[in-house]
């Protein structure tokens, strides 16, 4: 029953050490509110289990290296608080590190910019509600993540938005790792959502994606529907993505002409797995781009969504960095392989606004800004 209110922290490792000892119990019911942090580099850390019932509540904060933890002290099982009515600006690497039974993560109505990484949310459950998320646009100094949240269970935005803020112009994908994904209204810039490695647009069970009446802000349309509505009787030889793009499992790949996607081959080379990314030495460096959405000519058996003689050509990752002629991708999946692969780079038209396919309207506003 501790109220911390109206408190500035500055430069201190940890801001909030709540319940840090082992033999600690029932350290809740605490509240910060009315408070300004920066430079630190955790704001509040959770030490155990029975840390229950705590919120953060209207706080400012700047560069921060996580905002929650769960992990930095005590048993590493620490029970976030509530979140709500959060800025945080500056530049923060992973805004949560949760690993508990005993409760999940809940942000509500919270402002965060310039974020890395959402960070790990391993709890209960995981929800984002009427939050704005800007992450950060990666740069030769600071690559792409591997995961912009990374949740062993379920994770939810609802009415939240989701963008890199620079108006469609870095066609950068989001890679949710969880078990489920929904996206309930709000909208998302790029229109492009990553779970379990693969690319996917309209979202459907086999890609645990589900939009509902989401606004894709760079094809100017809402997208969504129902998880029930995927295709049973024709899936024996295909994966459909996202009812949109489909890729044999007989040979190349194949595009339903409405569809919102590009694709397009770009070379064969050597990968090298290490540290969860990909990377190769490229003859055509100049034709990558960061935020490249990669596809690769391997085939994978795609026995985890319960369809064990189908084999696809996968998600490969997006370019997340490019050094002289080394390309670099993040978001590998499990069961890719080092040796030769087919380069496909999987497009929206709107990348290119030329594309005779790209939205009119979107046209417009591209050059109306430019100018």
């Amino acid at each position: 029953m501790v109220l911390i209110r109206g408190c500035a922290f500055f430069k201190h490792f940890i801001a909030i050490a709540n319940n840090p000892g082992k033999g600690a119990q029932n350290g809740d019911n605490i509240r910060a509110e009315q408070c300004h942090v920066n430079t630190c580099h955790t704001f509040w850390s959770a030490g155990q289990t029975q840390s229950r019932g705590n919120s953060i509540d209207n706080v400012y904060a700047l560069f921060l290296h996580t905002l929650v933890s769960g992990v930095d002290i005590g048993q590493q099982q620490g029970t976030p608080p509530t979140v709500s009515n959060v800025n945080l600006a500056g530049f923060c690497k992973k805004a949560f590190d949760i690993k508990t039974g005993f409760s999940g993560l809940n942000v509500y109505r919270s402002y965060l910019q310039s974020v890395w990484s959402l960070g790990v949310s391993n709890g209960i459950s995981t929800s984002f509600d009427q939050c704005q998320i800007k992450f950060y646009k990666p740069d030769d100094r600071i690559p792409a993540p591997p995961f912009h949240i990374y949740a062993d269970k379920v994770v939810s935005f609802r009415d939240c938005s989701l963008e890199y803020f620079n108006n469609c112009l870095t066609p950068m994908p989001f890679l949710m790792k969880s078990r489920e994904l929904l996206v309930s209204s709000g909208q998302i810039e790029g229109g492009v959502i990553v779970a379990d490695g693969v690319t996917n647009s309209g979202g459907d069970d086999l890609h645990k994606v589900q939009l509902e009446g989401v606004f894709i802000k760079c094809l100017d349309r809402v997208s969504g529907k129902k998880a029930t509505m995927k295709p049973e009787s024709k899936m024996k030889n295909e994966i459909i993505m996202g009812g949109e793009m489909v890729i044999s499992s007989e040979g190349e790949l194949a595009v339903n002409r409405t569809t919102t996607y590009d694709f397009s081959y770009i070379e064969k080379v050597r990968i090298s797995l290490k540290d969860n990314k990909a990377v190769w030495t490229s003859a055509k460096a100049s034709e990558y781009k960061l935020g490249d959405n990669l596809f690769s000519g391997m085939d994978l058996s795609a026995a985890t969504s319960g369809l064990a003689d189908v084999k696809i050509r996968p998600y490969l990752g997006f370019v997340s960095n490019i050094q002289g002629q080394t390309i670099t991708v993040s978001g590998v999946p499990a069961g890719l392989t080092s040796g030769e692969h087919t380069i496909y780079r999987v497009a929206f038209p709107v990348y290119d606004i030329s594309s005779r396919t790209a939205n009119k309207s979107l046209q417009n506003v591209v050059k109306y800004k430019r100018q």
